[in-house]
């Protein structure tokens, strides 16, 4: 019962979801498909609290679900009054499931199911809901032969003015029949050769329908039957049936129509060889295509994939020292099965990152009703799924991003029609995939960053000289400092200034980057990069003396050998490659480390973005596999180090990040 209880949370928790993102997204999917999603979530979160004992949501649920099936029967559209309700409705849901408890929930509970009564009563839908019930239970089929003669036109009456009278009592269903003469020669253009056969579920008495016939009964062919239809979806089942009958020609009489009628109403018999046809096709059509795991399972399999990669690192060293070529077939497939291992278990791990956006759009609803700015919320790219690490990391930098976008980025209504701009403001978020890479890319098209304005907040803090001379890209990296904010008035959102170092501090931890671009009234763009996985990646071993480390394959565009010879006759630190100068380091004199005495060493080109620089180490060995570990506090003042790993031969490599790596140099060589 347990397990089964745990099942239905989860379940919930996703419905609560639901809800909430069909409030957030009713432009983008219709008012009546926002009140059909949420009608099936409400009436899917009250039939499963029922059974499992969540008394409250079960209570809370119902009021919901009486709610939007009035406004689902009526048509209503879908106004702010009611995404506040159901907004809000969806928080008090989650913390019902979640058994919170006390007197604030108590009052917001109150609250919402008075706005949900004071709504249902202001709409008349109250009635409205208990006559459609009793309806339901009145309802009658009649089965209605209609064939007028010939003359049915001399009189001066319309067939089609009885059949719309008829429409009106409820669900009809008419069929027409033509019976012309055989011969050309008997046919006359006055003549009346039509009749109908009609079903109508309704819960008018039989002297309604007879007064429609009332100045055609007396001389045409009327035949009017009455029969009892248990419920609306028999109803349709019936009317299936009838069509068969209709399409293939077959003759539709009372006796035919009873029939029909016990056959949609009961359970059909069907021959033993038919139950098993009919079972074999439900269970190929109901295959499980996906299975909910736990995320401690998940991380237990990350665990133990690593240790397999790291103990297949050691056979295959062993196999190259041993030189036994059988062995050596055996660990070569041995290590391509631990990829494809491996890439499995990664996909296993990877979520959509769709299933996070949720929060942005409460985020944005919340803070746009907060400042009384209009902002639109535009999403791309975000089936691309990610390492569930990675966005519960990234997650919180990016909602710090959003509301600065929201505070600092969009305009008033009235600002923003000032600057020939609409009213509404826009934030996006974009996602795609470039190689072992995601790129994400969230902008505004709001007053942009006014770097004269940071310029002059630098000074005043003396992080600047009044006398420094930074390009654009230099003073938007200022944003990024501890305590730096160029706003004038700190807001319940933010201008504190906390928050933007953090942002870079998360995203650099994860190993990515993050770049900073803004225009003048025309908006600002932050820039993410970052690895599509966080545990297990591919890397070069190279060694700079006695010290190893590994890089991420994707951050290497090439190596070469170099003699000692031409790395002495490198000019200012500067190499040629692809048409541009690029710095070069040599990394045991960077890093003050005891190079081995080589003839021969490895230059490795390294990327950062669009930028690009050489290290010189001593040697490069093979490309494989590594297992991200943490390092200690020791290695805290070189942050390009992001980890460090186990060799197959046991030996510990430390990993570098070649934007971190970047960095370092750079300032380092400023320092100088």
């Amino acid at each position: 019962m347990k397990e089964l209880k745990q099942k239905y949370y989860e379940e919930a928790s996703q419905l609560i979801n639901d809800l909430e993102d069909a409030f957030l997204n009713v432009n983008e999917i219709g008012h009546e498909n926002t009140i059909n999603t949420v009608f099936r979530a409400v009436h899917s979160l009250k039939g499963g609290a029922s059974i499992f004992g969540f008394e409250q949501v079960t209570d809370f649920s119902h009021d919901l679900e009486n709610l939007f099936s009035t406004l689902r029967s009526n048509k209503t559209q879908v106004t702010s009054e009611i995404i506040s309700i159901g907004i809000a409705s969806s928080d008090i849901l989650r913390k019902l499931l979640n058994d919170e408890s006390g007197e604030e929930l108590d009052e917001k509970i109150s609250e919402i199911k008075q706005k949900v009564n004071e709504f249902l009563l202001d709409e008349n839908s109250i009635e409205i809901l208990v006559n459609n019930q009793q309806k339901s239970e009145q309802h009658k089929l009649f089965y209605i032969e209609f064939s007028p003669n010939f003359q049915l036109f001399s009189n001066g009456t319309n067939p089609l003015f009885i059949l719309d009278e008829l429409s009106n009592l409820g669900k009809y269903q008419p069929y027409y029949f033509l019976n012309l003469p055989q011969q050309f020669n008997d046919y006359k253009s006055f003549n009346c050769y039509s009749a109908w056969k009609i079903f109508l579920l309704t819960d008018a008495e039989i002297s309604i329908i007879e007064d429609i016939f009332l100045f055609v009964i007396e001389e045409h062919k009327i035949d009017i039957y009455e029969h009892k239809i248990s419920d609306m979806f028999n109803f349709n089942k019936f009317i299936r049936f009838i069509d068969e009958l209709y399409q293939t020609n077959k003759d539709i009489d009372n006796q035919v129509v009873s029939d029909a009628i016990n056959q949609a109403s009961s359970v059909n018999k069907i021959k033993k060889e038919d139950l098993d046809k009919k079972l074999s096709n439900f269970s190929k059509a109901n295959k499980i295509t996906s299975v909910r795991v736990d995320n401690v399972k998940i991380d237990a399999l990350l665990n133990i994939m690593s240790e397999i990669v790291i103990e297949q690192a050691s056979l295959n060293l062993f196999s190259f020292e041993l030189k036994d070529s059988q062995l050596g077939k055996i660990t070569s497939r041995l290590d391509a099965l631990t990829k494809q291992l491996r890439e499995t278990v990664f996909d296993i791990s990877l979520i959509p990152f769709s299933e996070t956006i949720s929060r942005f759009r409460r985020l944005i609803f919340e803070l746009s009703h907060a400042t009384g700015k209009e902002i639109k919320f535009k999403v791309n790219g975000e089936q691309i799924e990610l390492d569930k690490n990675l966005i519960e990391t990234i997650i919180d930098p990016l909602i710090h991003l959003i509301r600065n976008c929201v505070d600092h980025g969009i305009e008033m209504p009235q600002e923003r029609v000032k600057q020939g701009k609409n009213t509404e403001g826009l934030i996006s978020l974009d996602m795609q995939q470039r190689g072992e890479d995601i790129i994400i890319r969230l902008a505004d098209d709001g007053r942009g960053i006014d770097l004269e304005k940071v310029k002059l907040r630098a000074i005043q803090k003396d992080i600047i000289h009044h006398d420094s001379k930074l390009s654009n890209e230099e003073l938007l990296q200022l944003v990024f400092l501890p305590g730096f904010s160029t706003a004038d008035n700190v807001t319940e959102i933010s201008g504190r200034g906390v928050g933007m170092d953090v942002v870079r501090q998360n995203i650099e931890l994860l190993r990515g980057s993050i770049k900073l671009n803004t225009e003048r009234e025309k908006g600002t763009e932050f820039l993410m990069r970052l690895p599509v996985t966080v545990s297990i990646q591919d890397g070069f071993i190279f060694s700079v003396g006695h010290t190893k480390f590994i890089i991420p394959a994707q951050q290497v565009l090439n190596f070469s050998s170099v003699t000692k010879e031409n790395i002495n006759k490198i000019y200012k630190n500067l190499i040629a490659h692809n048409k541009k100068e690029i710095p070069v380091y040599n990394l045991s004199e960077e890093l003050k480390i005891t190079p081995d005495d080589v003839d021969i060493k490895y230059m490795l080109i390294l990327q950062k973005d669009e930028h690009e620089i050489a290290i010189i180490v001593d040697h490069i060995f093979n490309k494989q596999q590594f297992v991200i570990k943490s390092i200690g506090k020791y290695y805290k003042n070189l942050y390009f180090l992001t980890g460090a790993t186990i060799l197959g031969n046991g030996e510990i490599a430390l990993i570098i990040d070649s934007s971190r790596l970047l960095d370092f140099l750079k300032n380092k060589a400023e320092r100088k």
